[in-house]
């Protein structure tokens, strides 16, 4: 079922269930019978994934609505940073067997380090639509390798850092209706419910504004590195496997 593959899971549906979990703090400790019994367990665990699907599409809207303003704060996107000429990351004859690899596999040609110069915006546009195609690459031919880890990362970093406003909104909604249910009624279980609540406000805080920024940078960098380090260790493999094969077809047609 793609819509419960690994990337999906790691990346929309953990921090969807880390936004909204004050909710579910709210319908649990308020409405107790919610679960008691093992049917009703049962059938609310079938709708609360239906849920928390539905609801991993907002945390990835604003997820991707907020990568614009980070690529700004890092220069861009880093995997178009890293292959520019003008970036220390990758050195010169690094990047210069990828667009090899780029034009033998998929006929790309990137701009030269003075083409660059003189076009930097054109430059990039080139780099992001070679990208496209590396990205299409590597789920073909390595689906479960490192760079999808990394890939994870970024997704998991980056939708839980757009949504850092909604978690930290329905963490205080959830610590004012415990506060306002526990000094009306006094039950303990609601002053549970006020401190869980109020830990996530200061988590949400924490991680959204003081954490979550390098985190993310972290991710999308390791992420970018190993796919196009990745997608030419596999090309320069093919190549060489297909230098192998005309090599074996010339000596047989020379035997016959």
């Amino acid at each position: 079922m793609d819509w419960l593959d690994s990337y999906e899971i790691r990346a929309r549906f953990a921090p969807s269930i880390i936004v909204f979990s004050p909710l579910a703090l709210l319908a649990v400790f308020i409405l107790p019978e919610l679960i008691s019994s093992l049917n009703y367990v049962l059938g609310e665990t079938v709708v609360l994934v239906f849920f928390i699907y539905a609801l991993s599409f907002v945390v990835k809207h604003h997820g991707k609505k907020i990568e614009p303003v980070l690529w700004s704060k890092w220069g861009g996107a880093p995997s178009t940073r890293f292959l520019r000429w003008s970036d220390s990351k990758f050195d010169s004859k690094f990047k210069e067997k990828i667009h090899e690899s780029l034009k033998k596999q998929f006929e790309i040609s990137l701009l030269s380090t003075e083409q660059e110069k003189m076009n930097p915006v054109e430059g990039d546009k080139q780099i992001d639509a070679a990208f496209l195609r590396v990205k299409t690459y590597l789920y073909r031919n390595d689906p479960v390798g490192i760079w999808k880890k990394h890939n994870m990362e970024y997704g998991f970093n980056r939708n839980l850092m757009g949504s850092r406003w909604i978690w930290l909104f329905f963490s205080i909604i959830g610590t004012i209706i415990f506060t306002n249910l526990w000094l009306n009624g006094g039950e303990k279980l609601l002053f549970f419910g006020m401190l869980l609540c109020s830990t996530e406000v200061i988590c949400s805080i924490i991680a959204g504004w003081y954490y979550l920024p390098s985190s993310a940078k972290e991710a999308a960098d390791r992420y970018s590195e190993n796919a196009w380090t990745t997608f030419l260790i596999i090309s320069r493999k093919e190549k060489s496997r297909t230098l192998t094969e005309k090599e074996i077809a010339i000596v047989e047609g020379n035997a016959k």
